[in-house]
């Protein structure tokens, strides 16, 4: 069993250790150059949203004698349900209702964590499907929505269970906190506000959002791995954004990413019920978790941190349950299968993270029978390989690299060149003031500003190694966090990579800061974390550029929408509804400037000069060298193109030397961009789109291209 701890003296250096990290945290703003990146009328929003919701929910609550805590809830999802529009809110609902039903299948007696590992299991069962489909022509709305209707309505007696057993449990947690679970749920509420924003981060506009596009407009992946190099990367994620994008018609991601917050403050909650915290500091775990800027940008984003985020919580989670020596009957009701499947999530998720599940799967099977275990090993690796694997066994079978592109020094694989892949820009090296320069110099580790992942990295580093001194369990949680963290961070100084960690490490430091007081003091515990959680908030905008110009606030009060927003900071959006609807079915459009290579836009559409397209980027960039537009008119007419989409100002002299001897004509201008059409006799055939679809030249071998 995990041992509860006991009030103790602590020893001189862990208390050393905290006054020493309040110390420097109080000295950081003091003299660094923190303050300047300080946005303060962004700070005055995010306060005045907090007042606007809080205020009335809190008089509302106690003049009714009702649960503040689920007053708030039902407010913020009230916001979203009109911001993110009833069609995606809908469908993420029908989503996580069939994976509910059908996680449950292998999650009888996990307790009280039962259904949320229904739901994530689920999750990877539907996406991990799914993944084996992409290239085939079957995703329609139709099909999508009869096959999670079918599966609701079968299940419907155990989701009624999921409801009453939830909603009990939900009354008894915010009955013994009322006022913590109400300070957490405003600061959740208020990072589920960047679930309202359109999707506009770089990664997701040049690659992620190609998938979904391609599944709502073809109906099929194209596996184009020539025009994106990552195409045949770990997709489940990208997979089950696309889910509700076909069903919804539009962009899902916001409320895709909402499952997944409650996903993630679900099981920190229940990491830190594991560690044998009070409810007052499972709230604060939750508070402190949803206040850190990184989240912000995640919520924002289509990147897979946020997932991973979860799988890795719920990993831990099972790992402790499993340690405890929960009773166990067979293999269909053991943690271990779930285990495997939650740990197999984060391959599917992303290749890099097996650095984590290689220590997770040690110190899950750490003096364990396996001789009594081997028929649920069997089976647990059978599912693995079936909802995990899809991505891994075409990349191999199509590209000869399973982790495409990464390590093909070693795998040779023709798409691309045989050299390891590499970022320069993180790899400054590791310095023995790493969490100061985590703080207090974050743009040396991330696309940000100082404080773009918090502020909590020093006390809370300080309180993960104050609970080494508390219990064995905390000594081992902290010494796998210390090795995921590391394992990750020795090969690439990049900090999103290690933001799962960074999220478990906060509990766990809760640990060590309930044993710091005795019980009556640990109010000032409290106070002390609701202000980093406050500080945490007023620095959210320097998690992402776009969160520091003036747009959650014109948001929230109705004065600015996603065209609005698209117009200032994407464009490309109007150029890809304008194809959409008036392009032929196998256009190629090449989007000619470096610097906004927004090809998932396009469905599949756009060819990009982006350092991820090895065959076309070198013919462009020789081609922009030439101002007669001869070599333009070579890369345009040889490589089946139909489209040009140019800025208006500082356009290539050559490209618009080209574009003019082959008579081209400007279809559609607007916002500072010109799509321009190439006459068809001016065109090279069959067109790009078509020469490099992988899925129809390679698996649909009774289709003519």
């Amino acid at each position: 069993m995990i041992e509860t701890f006991r009030k103790r003296s602590l020893p001189w250096w862990s208390i050393a250790l905290f006054l020493l990290s309040a110390a420097l945290l109080a000295t950081g703003f003091a003299v660094t150059e923190i303050k300047s990146a300080w946005v303060s009328k962004r700070a005055i929003e995010m306060l005045l949203m907090a007042l606007l919701v809080g205020v009335p929910c809190a008089v509302l609550a106690w003049c009714r004698r009702w649960s503040a805590g689920s007053l708030l809830l039902i407010v913020w999802g009230i916001l979203a349900f009109f911001h993110l529009g009833p069609a995606v809110v809908l469908t993420a609902g029908l989503l996580s209702a069939a994976a509910v039903g059908l996680g449950a299948f292998l999650t009888n007696g996990l307790g009280r964590c039962r259904w949320a590992l229904s739901w994530l299991i689920g999750l990877l069962m539907i996406g991990g499907t799914l993944g084996w489909l992409l290239p085939w022509p079957v995703h329609y709305r139709s099909v999508y929505l009869v096959v999670l209707m079918v599966v609701v309505l079968c299940r419907f007696r155990i989701l009624l269970r999921a409801w009453r057993d939830t909603r009990a449990a939900w009354r008894l947690a915010t009955r013994r906190a009322p006022h913590m679970a109400f300070v957490a749920l405003l600061v959740a509420g208020l990072a589920s506000t960047m679930l309202w924003m359109p999707t506009l981060q770089f990664d997701d506009t040049a690659y992620h959002l190609g998938l979904p596009t391609q599944l709502l407009n073809n109906h099929y992946y194209r596996l184009d791995v020539l025009s994106h190099i990552w195409a045949l990367a770990p997709w489940l994620g990208d997979t089950l954004h696309a889910v509700v994008m076909v069903i919804a018609g539009v962009d899902g991601r916001g409320a895709m990413n909402g499952a997944w917050l409650i996903l993630l403050l679900y099981f920190v909650w229940t990491l830190a019920r594991s560690l044998r915290l009070a409810h007052r500091e499972r709230w604060l775990a939750v508070m402190l978790v949803a206040s850190q800027p990184g989240l912000f940008a995640l919520l924002g984003g289509m990147q897979m941190e946020l997932p991973l985020t979860v799988c890795l919580a719920a990993a831990v989670v099972l790992v402790l349950r499993e340690k405890q020596g929960a009773q166990r009957t067979d293999a269909a009701s053991s943690g271990l299968i779930p285990l495997m499947l939650v740990t197999a999530g984060l391959l599917a998720l992303k290749a890099s993270a097996i650095v984590w599940v290689v220590p997770l799967a040690v110190w899950a099977l750490w003096k364990r029978n396996l001789r009594h275990d081997l028929k649920a090993l069997g089976v647990g690796f059978l599912l693995c390989a079936v909802w995990a694997g899809s991505s891994y066994a075409y990349a191999w079978g199509l590209a000869g690299n399973p982790v495409l592109p990464l390590f093909n020094d070693i795998f040779q694989s023709p798409y691309a060149p045989p050299v390891r892949l590499t970022d320069m820009r993180w790899f400054d090296g590791i310095r023995p003031a790493l969490p100061w320069d985590l703080v207090f110099k974050t743009d040396r580790f991330v696309e940000g500003y100082p404080g773009a992942i918090g502020f909590g990295v020093l006390m809370l580093t300080a309180g993960g190694v104050m609970a080494t001194a508390v219990s064995a369990t905390a000594r081992t949680v902290f010494v796998f966090l210390l090795v995921a963290f590391f394992a990750i961070f020795l090969n690439i100084q990049y900090v999103r990579y290690v933001f799962p960690v960074l999220t478990l490490l906060i509990p766990l430091a809760l640990v060590g800061y309930t044993a710091f007081l005795p019980q009556g003091k640990r109010k000032v515990v409290a106070a002390g974390l609701i202000a980093l959680a406050a500080l945490n908030l007023a620095f959210y905008p320097n998690s992402w550029y776009g969160y520091r110009s003036k747009m959650l606030w014109p948001v929230f009060t109705l004065k600015k929408t996603d065209d609005s927003i698209h117009q200032e900071f994407l464009p490309e959006q109007f150029f890809a509804n304008y194809l959409r609807t008036n392009g032929d079915k196998d256009h190629s459009v090449l989007l000619v400037d470096p610097n906004r290579p927004h090809g998932g836009l396009f469905a599949g559409h756009a060819m990009t000069w982006s350092v991820y397209d090895f065959e076309l980027a070198p013919m462009i960039k020789a081609a922009s060298d030439d101002s007669s537009g001869s070599a333009w008119i070579q890369v345009l007419k040889t490589q089946g193109l139909t489209h040009v989409l140019s800025p208006e100002k500082e356009a290539n002299p050559g490209l618009m030397e080209a574009l003019t001897l082959l008579s081209a004509n400007p279809v559609y201008q607007a916002h500072g961009m010109a799509l321009w059409l190439l006459p068809p006799e001016q065109r090279g055939y069959p067109s790009l789109f078509t020469r490099r679809d992988e899925a129809r030249k390679r698996l649909w071998w009774r289709t003519a291209i």
